[in-house]
């Protein structure tokens, strides 16, 4: 039985909740902690996404962090800023134009951070688009402590797929299985970082074949798992473009991956 195996998201609900629980004391202590005015004062918390709204990973974080403000009893104004890197990957200089503006006059006693691009951005503007501001991350691949060692008002929750783990797991669940193919992308910070994992993760299992199917439009990946073998799975940690360059949520990528598998499999996650 082939089987499509969705790293890297398979763990969306799990992690989503865990950094509210995270985000919840760690806010409340960054805004208590840097905001002198009184306890009821409305404080002002800047989410910034590094992709676009619709796409499901991004709206989930969304609607976790809205639940648990809500909930927490304290008064919040909570921006949403949307970085669009999946779509429109070459606008840094618009992004750090507009921002400069946009933010001028408004004093944020928390950032949110959601995954790579804008982590990164946020770290190179610290000492002018959000100097001084108390930072709060999520979903950020390739993290290291040494990346926010020279500050004392960063945390968050860093992403780690467990890549090792997973193919363990597909040798034991299938045995039969000689191949793994991974259709992904080398494109952007998060994109080549899960490439140089599964790269670095290959030693580590001399009995299996490891192919890549990177960077291609949804019609040619559809093709290319019509042909698949018993003997192979596939795994994929990206979102796919069509040939009109229209990005695919996950979701829908999961669903035509489905039907255009030659036989029956069933994901490790439901998205």
């Amino acid at each position: 039985m082939l089987n499509l195996v969705l790293i890297n998201k398979i763990w969306i609900k799990q992690s989503v909740y865990w950094f509210i629980f995270c985000l919840f004391f760690g806010s409340c202590f960054c805004i208590t902690s840097v905001c002198a005015e009184s306890a009821q004062s409305e404080k002002a918390v800047l989410l910034l996404h590094s992709y676009h709204p619709g796409l499901s990973w991004t709206d989930e974080i969304t609607s976790a962090i809205t639940r648990t403000f809500q909930n927490s009893g304290q008064p919040i104004q909570l921006h949403v800023e949307y970085l669009d890197t999946k779509r429109f990957p070459n606008q840094t200089q618009y992004l750090e134009d507009y921002f400069t503006y946009k933010f001028a006059q408004i004093e944020f006693d928390l950032v949110i951070l959601a995954d790579n691009n804008a982590y990164d951005f946020v770290l190179k503007h610290r000492n002018d688009i959000f100097f001084g501001k108390p930072i709060v991350f999520c979903g950020v691949n390739g993290f290291s402590p040494s990346q926010i060692e020279p500050f004392d008002d960063i945390t968050g929750v860093a992403e780690t797929p467990a890549l090792v783990d997973t193919l363990n797991l597909i040798q034991q669940l299938h045995p039969q299985v000689k191949e793994i193919v991974i259709a992904g992308t080398t494109k952007g910070p998060t994109g080549k970082l899960n490439f140089d994992q599964f790269v670095s993760t290959e030693p580590l299992f001399p009995q299996l074949k490891f192919t890549y199917l990177n960077n291609m439009f949804m019609e040619d990946l559809l093709k290319q798992v019509s042909g698949l073998k018993q003997n192979q799975v596939l795994l994929v940690h990206a979102a796919f473009k069509d040939r009109k360059g229209h990005l695919l949520d996950f979701t829908d990528c999961a669903q035509l991956l489905r039907k255009a598998s030659p036989v029956h499999f069933d994901p490790y996650e439901n998205f």
